[in-house]
């Protein structure tokens, strides 16, 4: 169910036609978000069914991004079908990507990630896995940074998992979506798993500030999900 979407976001996440940046992060240019909250509704089929909030802290050189995903899904007001919670803390400094520490839990199991910049790419350190180095960038980042978009392939740091991602820009949009005012620049996006065996089309929206504001697409189920800024920018 609400699954598929934080496959794509985290976010985080969505996010190399043709990207440059810091070699020892591996990122786009010019991704460290500016410091304040970050903060979306989860929605399913129309119904709230949870929040992702990221605080952005600015400490001198360094900058920390703080998030937390909580999801509930009850099925006849009494049965949970998913009870989902992230944490994680993403660490940048002198505009490099450092460390990134992050714990999911999706209905009792847990995952452990920890990611490290390592050349051009990421080395994904999970509990119960060999380390593995990804030619990637982190889901997360398209989140807060538009570049990231250009990525041709993103690692979700909720599970450890690589997708494969191309992106369109359709063009300046306002629309209504879950009750919301949506207006920015309107990508078409579309991501698969490496075997190809799944593959899902959606769209995103970033507003003048350079952050998502809404993002929805089909969940694996044919259902419909969507992020939506609480406070889009301006």
């Amino acid at each position: 169910m609400i699954r598929g979407i934080l496959a794509v976001l985290l976010l985080t996440a969505v996010v190399n036609f043709a990207v440059s940046g810091d070699a020892r992060a591996g990122a786009p240019d010019g991704c460290v978000p500016p410091p304040g909250p970050l903060v979306y509704r989860i929605v399913h089929e129309g119904d709230d069914v949870g929040w992702l909030e990221m605080s952005v802290q600015a400490n001198g050189a360094e900058t920390a991004i703080y998030t937390v995903i909580d999801i509930g899904i009850i099925l006849v007001y009494v049965i949970p079908v998913l009870d989902y919670r992230h944490e994680s803390t993403e660490i940048w400094r002198d505009g490099g990507f450092e460390r990134f520490d992050g714990v999911t839990v999706d209905n009792g199991r847990e995952h452990v990630i920890t990611v490290l910049p390592e050349d051009n790419g990421l080395r994904l350190l999970k509990a119960g896995d060999p380390p593995a180095l990804h030619d990637a960038v982190l889901l997360s980042w398209t989140v807060w940074c538009e570049a990231a978009l250009k990525a041709e392939r993103l690692l979700n740091p909720l599970k450890g998992r690589t997708k494969k991602l191309s992106a369109r820009l359709a063009g300046d949009e306002t629309t209504t979506l879950e009750g919301a005012l949506i207006s920015g620049r309107r990508y078409d996006v579309e991501y698969r798993s490496q075997d190809g065996s799944d593959v899902r089309s959606g769209a995103l929206w970033y507003g003048k500030d350079g952050i998502v504001t809404a993002f929805t697409f089909p969940t694996k189920r044919e259902t419909q999900a969507s992020l939506i800024r609480t406070v889009p920018g301006g």
